[in-house]
């Protein structure tokens, strides 16, 4: 039986928008650091506020992709290897580009005079890495994302979701502690309300 491409599919798109222009976004705002370092001054911090910005572009991102694990769980519980595969790319790949971004693969792709100066880091890094992964995950959507073809498994179950959440807080733990050190009350602070946001939203995406 095949479902409908209703709008529980349709929001795969968001999280792979919100990378685009967190890509773009680095990409002209680094750009613009690059042009006016040595004019407009105290422009690093400016930079600091602006690599927030794509910071958190990108960390919604990975947030909002993190409501189709429960689908994920299910087609794979269901053995349904090829869609399982597809959705496991779709909760992965968005946290994968914002760690790539951050210096995972950027700080492996870089020439010296361009790379070790302040001036051009955020240009850099979305240039090398933001940018191109983005398009490419953007291309893959639109080559494999076939939710019509899907099989009618029904909703995730409460346990499914739960399970769900529990697996990506203890994801978010030890990045949240390799990004803020050792915090553990705000890091599982965080965590737990990760947990409680991907329960609600996989929960509206199953409705």
């Amino acid at each position: 039986m095949q479902i409908a491409f209703t709008s529980r599919y349709r929001f795969v798109w968001l999280p792979a928008n919100l990378l685009l222009m967190a890509g773009f976004f680095g990409l002209i705002a680094g750009a613009w650091v690059a042009m006016y370092y040595e004019v407009v001054p105290g422009i690093a911090s400016r930079e600091d506020t602006l690599s927030s910005i794509q910071a958190v572009l990108f960390g919604l991102a990975a947030l909002l992709s993190f409501a189709y694990f429960p689908l994920a769980l299910t087609t794979a519980k269901a053995r349904q290897w090829t869609q399982a595969s597809i959705l496991a790319i779709v909760v992965a790949t968005p946290l994968a580009i914002f760690l790539a971004s951050e210096g995972l693969l950027s700080h492996y792709l870089w020439w010296g005079p361009i790379s070790d100066t302040d001036r051009f880091h955020m240009l850099h890094h979305s240039l090398v890495a933001a940018v191109p992964l983005s398009i490419i995950y953007f291309l893959f959507l639109r080559w494999r994302w076939r939710p019509n073809l899907l099989t009618e498994l029904g909703p995730p179950t409460v346990k499914t979701r739960l399970t769900s959440a529990v697996v990506l807080s203890f994801i978010v733990i030890p990045l949240g502690i390799l990004v803020a050190g050792l915090q553990m009350a705000t890091l599982l602070s965080a965590a737990a309300l990760i947990g409680v946001i991907v329960f609600g939203l996989s929960a509206l995406l199953a409705a």
